[in-house]
């Protein structure tokens, strides 16, 4: 089973790998494989996780073509959720304000 634990990252390297994605994708790819080199030197996982687990991790990350700890994977997460709320937030911010 692919190993499912991301690096630990500041939400300012956030923020620099998004932009990286959107604007400098031969970087984003070096950093990814930096990253990916990094996951590579993790301690094996002793315990075996229990299938309902599985189940369940299944059922709320679906969309996940790799476990969801890739690089550009958690780049497009954290670009989808932020132009989610920041549109969840326009469209409240509308429907309060009073157009007259």
């Amino acid at each position: 089973m692919a190993d499912t634990r991301p690096t630990k990252l500041k939400f300012s390297k956030i923020i620099y790998f998004c932009c990286l994605a959107i604007t400098h994708p031969k970087k984003f790819i070096k950093e990814e494989e930096n990253d990916n080199e990094v996951r590579k030197n993790f301690p094996p996982t002793s315990k075996k996780e229990h299938n309902i687990y599985v189940v369940r991790r299944v059922f709320w990350s679906s969309l996940r073509s790799i476990c969801g700890v890739t690089l550009a994977e958690r780049v497009n997460q954290w670009i989808y959720r932020s132009l989610y709320c920041l549109r969840t937030g326009i469209i409240i911010c509308s429907l309060i304000w009073d157009f007259k």
